[in-house]
């Protein structure tokens, strides 16, 4: 068993077969097979090995997170920038992008709650469709008006949901 199996935090993060290591490798096949060189952090063993080996203690200090990274970046960032509490917020430009496709969701949202069959099984029972179809209006007239969390989770998640359960 690898020496940091036994570290505290590694059993919440254990994604593999124990003994054996499967790193998150699909993208970088993908980028490959297009002569893209995919760079990613969580696909490098060693660095896997020493971030699940560092105490969790050495990642929070009370109510202060990110305490390793605050600390090791002490005289290389400013204080501005290496003590703020803010996170950012992952692809916040999301609405936008939904918006130069709109067309595109308008057309998968139509198909989901098209047929009968697709209405009877999805609008309520599983899914809100003329909600969904809704958002999608909003994201094509004001995509100012669509908040991230309805654009992602709602939104997207809800679209995934009806593809899925499209294939049966």
């Amino acid at each position: 068993m690898p020496a940091y199996a036994d570290a505290p935090g590694w059993a919440a993060w254990r994604l593999d077969v124990p003994g054996r290591w499967q790193p998150p490798t699909f993208h970088l096949e993908d980028g490959g097979a297009f002569g893209l060189d995919i760079f990613d952090p969580t696909a490098d063993r060693r660095l896997m090995e020493f971030c699940f080996a560092v105490p969790t203690e050495q990642y929070h200090n009370g109510a202060q997170d990110r305490w390793l990274m605050r600390r090791a970046m002490a005289g290389r960032l400013p204080d501005g920038v290496r003590l703020i509490r803010q996170r950012a917020r992952q692809s916040a430009d999301l609405v936008n992008r939904l918006h130069s496709q709109a067309p595109e969701l308008r057309a998968v949202v139509d198909r989901l709650g098209g047929t009968q069959a697709n209405s009877l099984r999805y609008n309520g029972e599983v899914l809100d469709v003329p909600r969904l179809a809704e958002v999608v209006r909003q994201i094509e007239e004001n995509p100012a008006t669509v908040s991230h969390f309805t654009a992602s989770i709602f939104l997207l998640r809800g679209l995934m949901v009806g593809l899925f359960l499209e294939r049966f």
